[in-house]
Order: C-alpha cells, then sequence, then structure tokens
C-alpha cells in the first residue's frame, strides 16, 4: 500500500495486538475493543460480512 502498510485481518498480520490485548488485560483493562475497518479508504480489503466475523472469532480467542 502507497502508506506502507499491508492491511490484513486481525491474527494475520505481524503487528502485535494479541499481547497488546493480553498486557491491557493483565493490568485490569475491561474496557472495549474496537475494529476499525476502513474498506471506504481501501477498497481492497475484504468485505465486511467477511472482516467482522474474523474479529470477533479473532477477540473470542484473546479475550478467554
Amino acid at each position: 500500500m502507497a502508506d506502507g502498510w499491508r492491511y490484513v485481518l486481525p491474527g494475520e498480520g505481524t503487528l502485535a495486538l494479541g499481547e497488546a490485548v493480553a498486557v491491557l488485560s493483565d493490568q485490569g483493562y475491561d474496557g472495549w475493543l474496537v475494529f476499525e475497518h476502513e474498506k471506504r479508504w481501501h477498497p481492497e480489503l475484504e468485505e465486511p460480512d467477511v472482516a467482522f466475523p474474523a474479529f470477533v472469532r479473532w477477540a473470542k480467542a484473546q479475550l478467554r
């Protein structure tokens, strides 16, 4: 991508999101996790009917 990032579904990339969630949880954070799907600006992204269920599966696995 022009901005240097390659956007993928949650859990498929190299950004340590799982570790970040674990650190927050270990510190007692019990707030929201927000998934921003920017298909409007990045039309090559998966469709929302693919991306949102993928996020839910990923988030459930992180929050156990």
